[in-house]
């Protein structure tokens, strides 16, 4: 059938001068064409792949060469040459012979027919289809587009109608929002003209209240010192406890006001961390000695005592909480203890007392104002419920953290850590190079007792010992003996006598009898409850040393006999309360202090012009010219380098006026009522600061 189909196109597309044959099987299947002598071109389809050209011709050599194809072909012994998969197009067959050294050549034009998917035809089809194909797909591709388009216009409507209907609920949300921020303002400046209103009237009352108690309070001070019998004395020891805690009270609140007014405000001066506990702790012997109370307080020796931070705060907080531990506690004792905190500079602070205790469910609520720990604790003990609210407060405006723990019939401790800096300067403590390797020998049953005072001793190296009254030892090795009056027989001295002629030490509270028996020479001292540390070494010093010079002897002197070298300090008190005027001058008169006064402003400047003061006591609050306004022009009026101390007095604690009492040249301020102690305490001061070069 093939060879048919190759017959009729060579009959259709052939000249006549070619023959067209198909190789047989065992010839590979080959389009056998025969070339002659003819110009026409033969036409070969594309379904022919293989095709066999062969020259009639008979000769030695033949070289068939397709030109368009391959270039010159080699001379070969055979009249025909092979090709395989010749590409569509038009090709020159050039046929050459040799024979007998003569060549012949001849050419012929063949073209081979691209298949029918490869012509012009199938080409023409294939653009139109393409364009058809493109067609429909710009036409789905455009109503996709459409639909795209359709929902998209949707979704925008969607869309703008939920962000406008957001935009409107957002727009009455922020007239809502304004509106509250308004009112939250309104309120906010009404709550602070409130909080003002409330501060400056707890402040005036502070004032209005201070004021008839410091008449009070220092008239009982005054009376306290002129011939009592024990009922009058009684009476007025009633009278100046319920002044105490009247004013106690009154310090608690306006405290609490500061606090809520977020005004409560602190120092960084440097203090004696030693004297502040010992002396904050002193401030309660009588309570302790009235209920029967071991009062003990412990500073580590090797504490730095001189420190940097606020010490009215710190000796608010341990008044608080020791006032509290004597108030919950009716047998036992009271125990402060000082000593170094986790960090360099760390203090810790505990309070720990053999009281009644604390469940564990309402320790919570201790620290919240105004509330106590059930209601009967109110009738019983009284007090208003800010003491610990006020005390927590302080300990962390001051960086540190109030911690309780307690147990129902087993006492409490109370315990925070502060950290006040080591000042560059140390305070200069006396050696006490006389007590080294000195025996001391304490009877005490109380181990808190004998701690503090082994540590006490053992920090300038003496050598101590124990012992228990009930079993003494059979002979005392001891330099001097040291007796806790707790155990206090008198067959006990007599004990301790026959065993040794060391010197005996009575460990007693104040104001018990027992220094009568100083007199008697039956000991050689007795010391004060709680110990101090200063006065423990200083009245060893003294027992075993008695020859001491006269800086030693005064330092043991008690305060109210000052030397003359503060008797001698010329002073001016101005007040414009001629009870406190009077109640102050009798103070400066009680410690040896010959004052002179002024009811005002006014008056207090032209004295102060007229003569020289080395300390002026200035009321803060005066009609007409008051206590800063005349400190400005005392100061004003200065000359030749000389500089007088001026002291506010005030009942007023708001931080405005005293802050402007100092800015305007003052050097401190005694609050009313003014403790003896602390007036004291200036007047000695100013006295050394005098005594200073320059």
């Amino acid at each position: 059938m093939f060879l048919a189909l190759l017959q009729a196109m060579q009959a259709q597309s052939t000249p006549s001068h070619y023959s067209v044959r198909s190789l047989s099987r065992t010839t590979g299947g080959y389009l056998w064409v025969t070339v002659s002598n003819a110009k026409e071109e033969l036409r070969i389809p594309s379904i022919c792949r293989n095709i066999r050209f062969e020259t009639p011709m008979h000769a030695d050599e033949y070289r068939i060469t397709l030109a368009g194809y391959e270039r010159d072909a080699p001379w070969a012994r055979e009249g025909y040459r092979d090709y395989a998969d010749l590409p569509a197009g038009t090709y020159t067959l050039m046929v050459s012979t040799r024979s007998h050294g003569k060549e012949t050549s001849d050419s012929y034009s063949v073209r081979i027919e691209a298949p029918y998917y490869a012509n012009m035809t199938a080409y023409v089809i294939y653009a139109l289809g393409a364009l058809v194909v493109v067609g429909m797909v710009f036409l789905l591709r455009e109503r996709h587009s459409r639909r795209i388009h359709r929902l998209l216009q949707k979704a925008v409507r969607e869309n703008t109608d939920a962000l406008q209907r957001q935009t409107e609920e957002m727009h009455g949300k922020n007239l809502a929002l304004q509106t509250a921020l308004h009112s939250a303002e309104s309120l906010t400046f009404e709550a602070r003209a409130g909080l003002e209103a409330k501060s400056r009237f707890l402040a005036n009352m502070s004032h209005e209240i201070r004021t008839p108690m410091n008449g009070i309070l220092g008239m009982c001070s005054i009376l306290a010192d002129t011939n009592l019998n024990a009922e009058q004395r009684d009476y007025l020891q009633t009278i100046q406890g319920s002044g105490g805690t009247l004013l106690q009270l009154l310090n608690d609140i306006l405290d609490y006001s500061k606090i809520e007014a977020k005004k409560l405000r602190f120092e960084l001066v440097d203090f004696n961390l030693r004297e502040l506990v010992e002396s904050a702790a002193s401030l309660f012997t009588g309570v302790a000695v009235d209920k029967k109370l071991e009062l003990i307080t412990y500073i580590d020796p090797t504490l730095p005592t001189r420190r940097m931070g606020d010490p009215h705060r710190i000796r608010q907080v341990l008044s608080n909480l020791i006032g509290n531990a004597l108030k919950f506690t009716h047998e036992g004792q009271v125990m402060v203890r000082v000593v170094r905190g986790l960090g360099n500079e760390d203090v810790s602070f505990s309070v720990k007392d053999t009281g009644i205790g604390i469940a564990t469910e309402q320790m919570e609520q201790m620290f919240k104002p105004f509330m106590q720990v059930d209601s009967s604790t109110v009738r019983k003990y009284g007090g208003s419920g800010l003491g610990l609210s006020i005390t927590k407060n302080l300990v962390e405006g001051m960086g540190g953290h109030l911690d309780i723990v307690s147990a129902v019939n087993e006492g409490s401790t109370f315990f925070f850590a502060l950290g006040l800096p080591v000042h560059e300067l140390p305070i200069h403590e006396p050696e006490y190079a006389l007590l080294r390797n000195k025996k001391s020998l304490l009877i005490s049953e109380n181990r808190d007792v004998r701690d503090v005072l082994d540590a006490y001793c053992q920090s300038v190296a003496m050598l101590t010992a124990n012992a228990s009254p009930s079993i003494l030892p059979e002979s005392i090795d001891a330099d001097l003996v040291v007796i806790d009056t707790e155990v206090f027989r008198n067959n006990l001295i007599q004990a301790v006598r026959k065993k040794t002629l060391a010197p005996i030490i009575l460990l007693a509270p104040p104001q018990n009898g027992y220094k009568a028996l100083l007199s008697g020479e039956i000991v050689a001292d007795v010391i004060s409850k709680p110990i101090r540390r200063f006065d423990i070494l200083s009245r060893f010093s003294l027992v075993l040393n008695p020859i001491v010079n006269a800086e030693s002897s005064s330092r043991l002197a008690p305060i109210a006999k000052l030397g003359s070298d503060v008797t001698a300090l010329r002073v001016l008190i101005v007040d414009d309360n001629t009870v406190n005027l009077r109640i102050g001058s009798l103070m400066l008169k009680r410690l040896g202090l010959s004052p002179k006064s002024a009811t005002s402003g006014e008056e207090a400047v032209a004295l102060a012009q007229s003569e020289e003061f080395d300390v002026i006591l200035m009321d803060v609050q005066m009609p007409g010219l008051d206590g800063p306004k005349a400190t400005a022009i005392i100061r004003r009026n200065e000359s030749g380098g000389r500089r007088v101390k001026i002291f506010a007095l005030t009942a007023d604690v708001t931080e405005y006026n005293l802050k402007a009492a100092l800015r305007d040249g003052m050097d401190g301020y005694i609050m009313k009522p003014c403790p003896i102690d602390d007036l004291s305490r200036i007047l000695v001061e100013t006295a050394r600061s005098l005594q200073k070069p320059g």
